[in-house]
């Protein structure tokens, strides 16, 4: 895999208790960079937006909304 100079960033940002939203056009990496670094991290929920279930949940979700969202998973 081609190191990302993005994930440096997002490692020396990272925070346990925050959301990692990673947005871009198709096919550059995105998802292959996030489960990387959540893969040595423990834990973690990996939503995707191409998913039209997600998408609809997803869309104009509010605070409340996405917070009802992730305890139900």
């Amino acid at each position: 895999m081609i190191e990302r100079l993005l994930k440096s960033q997002i490692l020396d940002t990272w925070k346990d208790d925050k959301v990692i939203v990673c947005i871009g056009a198709r096919q550059v990496g995105k998802s292959t960079l996030i489960s990387d670094i959540c893969s040595g991290k423990g834990d973690y929920l990996y939503i995707n937006g191409d998913d039209p279930e997600i998408h609809a949940l997803l869309h104009n979700a509010g605070e409340k909304k996405t917070s009802a969202a992730y305890r139900q998973s």
